[in-house]
């Protein structure tokens, strides 16, 4: 009787050789009398791990190109505002900590989403009987991330949010003339609700985070195991993500309450 076939891995094994090989053989030749030839192919294996790795002049110039722009129109029709976002986030924003709370997901410092679209640059140009003037650039001061971009009723006036490590500012700007200027001493409170509601050209009401909102609740370790029964039964509800696990995180959601904030600008 013919002998069964057994399947073969050496194909796998011969293009793994391959693509090590040339590794393994350099560092087999360079390798002290002493020191076996595996040891020191792992080592300079993982030295070359370590060294970020540029692509090719031609795959950084399409990643480092700008994002294209986006536009709005004032309510009043007489201004175009052209708004180019960033179009990478930096390694310290994806790495700051984050809430992940009643199916929000926010950042704990600032009272806002985890992510939000930072602008990289911001113009202005006046629409005047259909036809285009010349584009004046908004000079957005340095640090933070500059996002949300909406214009007040009558035009005149546009407003901005600015991330820091610690808060969201509220910013006022002129069209005329471009120029920023912040609301001191306001905090914003953008993790529900990212919005303005004008009551005129003037006044405004948005959600601010209270002065007295108190210290943040301490997790504390649990004392034992978590014990959930599993019996088998069909629910028709479905499976959010993050909801509140335990008492803990209910009472970390609720430290994260707003107050509404009304000024004049």
């Amino acid at each position: 009787m013919p002998q069964a076939r057994v399947p073969s891995l050496i194909p796998l094994t011969l293009s793994l050789a391959a693509a090590f090989g040339g590794l393994a053989a350099s560092a087999a030749r360079a390798a002290p009398a002493d020191e076996p030839a595996a040891t020191s192919a792992l080592t300079s294996a993982a030295t070359l791990a370590q060294i970020y790795q540029q692509p090719s002049p031609a795959i950084r110039a399409v990643l480092d190109a700008k994002a294209l722009p986006s536009y709005l129109v004032s309510p009043d029709q007489r201004t175009l505002a052209i708004v180019v976002p960033r179009k990478l986030r930096t390694v310290a924003e994806l790495a700051r900590p984050v809430l992940r709370h009643a199916g929000l997901r926010y950042d704990p410092a600032t009272d806002s989403p985890q992510l939000i679209t930072a602008i990289e640059s911001l113009s202005l140009r006046p629409l005047q009987g259909g036809a285009e003037g010349t584009e004046r650039p908004v000079a957005l001061p340095a640090g933070g991330a500059f996002h949300q971009l909406r214009f007040s009723p009558d035009g005149k006036r546009f407003l901005l949010n600015r991330r820091t490590d610690t808060a969201v500012e509220l910013w006022v700007g002129e069209v005329a003339t471009g120029k920023l200027k912040v609301v001191p001493r306001l905090k914003l409170h953008t993790m529900l609700e990212n919005d303005v509601v004008w009551l005129n050209d003037h006044e405004l009401v948005t959600l601010t985070v209270p002065a007295k909102r108190g210290p943040a609740p301490v997790f504390n370790a649990p004392s034992g195991p978590s014990i959930q029964e599993s019996i088998g039964r069909n629910s028709p509800e479905r499976t959010q993500q993050d909801l509140l696990g335990n008492a803990q995180e209910a009472a970390s959601s609720r430290i994260t309450r707003a107050r509404s904030w009304r000024a004049s600008t």
